[in-house]
């Protein structure tokens, strides 16, 4: 396909990929493709700051419930 209308192997890779991992919006308007974009960064933002939320809260129970070095707690 891509010699028929010689189109670089590249450029056919390129397109293909994007439309694996966009699917119709890889053939969207660039500002529909570009917010689509951001929504996606940002909640994959959220995901990781509530995993760090949850793990710095795990790590602050374990570090109040063991005794000091000092062995004043």
């Amino acid at each position: 396909m891509g010699r028929e209308h010689r189109l670089a192997e590249g450029l056919l890779v390129r397109w293909r990929r994007e439309v694996a991992e966009r699917g119709d919006a890889a053939f969207g308007s660039p500002e529909e493709t570009s917010t689509i974009a951001l929504e996606r960064k940002v909640a994959e933002l959220e995901r990781v700051c509530g995993q760090l939320a949850l793990e710095n809260a795990a790590l602050k129970k374990g570090l109040s419930t063991r005794p000091s070095r000092s062995g004043t707690r």
